[in-house]
């Protein structure tokens, strides 16, 4: 394993420091701050009252083009088609622009793409071209303009939005997005650079977030003391 670079070891030691003063705070408060929520603050109806991108089951277009179901499949096209039918995707007939659900029928169009090649891209019954499509309990497939849907990111507070880019990129690799738990291993085929670019990532926002949590429980430790007093 590669040495790491003294910035990734500063990152990571100003996380260790941000995790025991934030533990340290909390149980001075008499209690334990949750700091691996199985919740990320902004997954919640909250902000506006809208739902989220998050709280929904996507299908992007090009898991249907390499599972076959627009253009030509990829090599490895039976896991595509396992991806995509794991979250309902269940076609019954495809050809022309048109993937025949059960339910209803999705529309693709195949358009020229200006560094050459060609794009797919479905078309919404708003008549949007998008690359991905929203459903939630028993409602169609349409796109988030449809149905009003906004981003966890932008109902959540700045401590939070740190928590959910740090939870995303644990997710992104493969691991749990807890931080009590073992940040995830590098991913067979993820080039070392990126996974390093990513685990940097990952510790900045991880470090912001606990300094802001941390300083969250000093300020709610200040009003309890002068209730208190």
């Amino acid at each position: 394993m590669g040495r790491l670079h003294p910035a990734s070891g500063r990152l990571q030691a100003r996380v260790r420091r941000h995790r025991v003063e934030a533990a340290q705070l909390a149980l001075s408060l008499g209690g334990v701050a949750r700091l691996d929520q199985e919740q990320e603050p902004g997954r919640a109806r909250g902000g506006d009252g809208h739902c989220t991108v998050e709280q929904t089951r996507v299908i992007e277009i090009g898991t249907l083009r390499r599972a076959g179901y627009v253009g030509q499949p990829a090599p490895n096209w039976w896991k595509w088609r396992y991806k995509a039918n794991a979250i309902g995707i269940w076609p019954s007939r495809w050809g022309d622009g048109f993937i025949q659900l059960p339910n209803q029928t999705l529309q693709t169009v195949q358009v020229s793409w200006r560094f050459g090649g060609q794009r797919f891209y479905f078309i919404c019954d708003c008549g949007r071209t998008v690359e991905k499509l929203h459903s939630f309990r028993d409602r169609p497939w349409r796109c988030r303009h449809c149905y009003g849907l906004t981003y966890a990111t932008r109902q959540a507070t700045p401590r939070d939005r740190y928590q959910i880019k740090a939870q995303k990129i644990r997710e992104r690799l493969g691991g749990a997005p807890g931080f009590l738990d073992a940040f995830p291993l590098k991913p067979k085929g993820m080039h070392g650079k990126r996974y390093e670019r990513l685990r940097n990532r990952h510790d900045d926002a991880e470090a912001r977030f606990l300094g802001m949590m941390a300083g969250h429980i000093l300020r709610l430790g200040e009003r309890l003391r002068r209730k208190r007093a």
